[in-house]
């Protein structure tokens, strides 16, 4: 197992922050990604990077994103037909 830790963090390490963020996005929003959410991702692995790796550095981030504060629960309506 250390041998794949290894390699995951000598050679991967990017692309697996990318899919750790990508993953915890979707699951927060409860919708399949869009093109417009990989500037949220982007900003996570940066953040990731620059706190150690620390998982509440990705939660952070993700909370505090436009499509975090703004997601709509499934049957919302934006109009009230009175």
């Amino acid at each position: 197992m250390k041998g794949l830790k290894d390699y995951i963090a000598n050679t991967k390490s990017d692309a697996f922050l990318h899919q750790m963020a990508q993953k915890n996005l979707g699951f927060s929003l409860g919708r399949s990604l869009k093109y417009y959410d990989e500037s949220v991702i982007r900003t996570a692995v940066t953040e990731l990077k620059e706190n150690d790796y620390r998982y509440s550095a990705l939660v952070e981030t993700i909370v505090k994103s436009f499509p975090f504060r703004n997601r709509r629960e499934k049957g919302f309506q934006t109009d009230v037909i009175q």
